[in-house]
C-alpha cells in the first residue's frame, strides 16, 4: 500500500495496516495523524501491544523524545478485527468517539485509516474482573455510568438501524442481526472443523425463540433509553489510582439503549472472559451500586457526590430487577456475537467456548431471573 502520506488528508486516510507487517503500518499512521512523532526515528518509538481486546488489536505508541499530555499523547492505534465492519458501524463509532472527547469524558480522536483509528491514550490501569467487585472502585464506576446517560449525542439515523435517540434502543437490533448472522454462518458449506454452529450445545431455532421471549419481557419494564457504553467489561474500564477515578475507553459498541442494559452487562462482565459466575454480584452490592447511580444521576451535573434523599427503596428495586433482567438479554446478546466471531477472527481467544458459557448462563438463570419481576 502506499504510505498515507501520499493518499490523506487530515482526519482520514484509505491507508490499511498490513497485519503481516504491522509495526511498519504503526509508524506510517502514527507519523501520518500525529505531528509530534513526524521526526522522531523509528527506534526512538516504542510500540506496546495492549492486551484485554476480543474485538480488535491496540497498540500503544510513545517516545521519551515527545512530551506526554493526557488523553493525547501516548498515542492509541487500533487495528479493527477481521469483518469486524460487518456488525459494527464504523462511522458511528467515529462520531461517538468525537463526541466523546467534545464532552471531556474521552480521548482526542486523531483520526481514522482504512482499518483502524487513531486516538490519544488515557492514563490509568485496566481493571481486572476481581477489581470490579471493590466497593470503592464500583462506586466510582457507578458514577461514571451517570456521567455517560446525561450526554445527548446526535446520531445519524439509518434505515434498519438502532440506537440513533432515545426513541430506539440498540439491543433489538444488536440482536437480530447477530441472529441473522449465526443463521446465514450456519449454512456456509466452509466452517471452522472445531467450530461448526451445526454442533454448537444451542440450536438456531432456540436463539430465535430466545430473543423473542427475553424482548417481551423486558419491554414491560419501562427502562429508560440513555446514551450508553453497552460494553463495559473490566479492560474497558480504566482505574487511575492517583487521581482516585476511573475512564471507560473502545466505544465501538457505544449507542442509544435501555439503561437497565448498560448496567445488566456490566453486572455480568463480573464474570470476565473465563465466565466465572460465583463472581456474579449479590443483591446488596447491586443495590448499593445502583443507588450511588441514581444519586448520581439526581444531581444537576450528574456528576456529584449525589443525596440519597431523593432516591426510594422503590427506585432502587425497580432498577435492580431491570438490571438482572437485561444481564439475561446480555448473555444472549454477546453469546451470538461470540458465535459470530468463532468463524472469521483471527484473534487468539475461544470465541466458541464463550458463547456456549454466556448462553449457558442465560439459560441456568432466565426463571430465576425472570421471577424478580414479582418484585415491582
Amino acid at each position: 500500500d502506499r504510505s498515507p502520506q501520499q493518499q490523506g488528508h487530515h482526519g482520514r486516510c484509505e491507508y490499511r495496516i498490513d497485519p503481516d507487517n504491522v509495526n511498519a503500518g504503526l509508524l506510517q499512521v502514527l507519523r501520518y495523524f500525529v505531528p509530534e512523532f513526524r521526526d522522531v526515528p523509528d527506534d526512538a518509538i516504542e510500540i506496546k501491544k495492549l492486551t484485554g481486546g476480543v474485538t480488535n488489536a491496540l497498540y500503544r505508541l510513545s517516545s521519551s523524545r515527545v512530551q506526554e499530555r493526557r488523553g493525547e499523547i501516548p498515542v492509541v492505534i487500533r487495528l479493527y478485527g477481521h469483518k469486524t465492519e460487518d456488525f459494527i458501524d464504523r462511522n458511528r463509532e467515529v462520531l461517538i468517539q468525537q463526541a466523546a472527547c467534545d464532552l471531556g469524558v474521552g480521548p482526542r480522536l486523531y483520526g481514522v485509516y482504512a482499518n483502524g483509528c487513531v486516538y490519544g491514550f488515557i492514563p490509568g490501569r485496566p481493571c481486572e474482573p476481581k477489581d470490579l467487585a471493590d466497593p470503592i472502585i464500583s462506586q466510582h464506576i457507578a458514577k461514571a455510568i451517570a456521567r455517560w446517560h446525561r450526554i445527548d449525542v446526535k446520531l445519524p439515523k439509518e434505515e434498519g438501524e438502532g440506537g440513533h435517540d432515545r426513541s430506539s434502543p440498540v439491543l433489538w437490533h444488536s440482536l437480530h442481526k447477530f441472529y441473522r448472522m449465526v443463521a446465514k454462518a450456519a449454512k456456509e458449506p466452509n466452517q471452522p472443523a472445531k467450530n461448526k454452529i451445526a454442533d454448537f450445545k444451542y440450536s438456531v431455532e432456540d436463539l430465535d425463540k430466545e430473543v423473542d421471549a427475553i424482548k417481551a419481557v423486558v419491554t414491560k419494564l419501562g427502562s429508560p433509553i440513555l446514551f450508553c457504553h453497552n460494553d463495559l467489561l473490566a479492560y474497558n474500564i480504566l482505574i487511575d489510582d492517583s487521581a482516585n477515578t476511573v475512564d471507560f475507553i473502545d466505544y465501538e459498541y457505544a449507542s442509544y439503549n435501555y439503561r437497565g442494559y448498560d448496567i445488566g452487562n456490566h453486572f455480568a462482565e463480573y464474570a470476565g472472559f473465563e465466565c466465572d459466575y460465583s463472581r456474579y454480584p449479590d443483591e446488596a452490592h447491586q443495590r448499593r451500586f445502583i443507588r450511588t447511580y441514581l444519586e448520581a444521576m439526581a444531581e444537576p451535573t450528574g456528576a456529584g457526590a449525589g443525596s440519597s434523599a431523593g432516591v426510594t427503596e422503590g427506585a432502587v428495586t425497580q432498577l435492580y430487577v431491570e438490571a438482572n433482567l437485561f444481564a439475561l438479554a446480555s448473555s444472549l446478546c454477546w453469546g451470538m456475537w461470540a458465535l459470530v466471531q468463532s468463524q472469521s477472527s483471527s484473534i487468539d481467544f475461544d470465541y466458541y467456548d464463550y458463547a456456549r458459557l454466556r448462553i449457558d448462563h442465560y439459560f441456568q438463570n432466565k426463571e430465576r431471573f425472570m421471577n424478580l419481576m414479582s418484585k415491582l
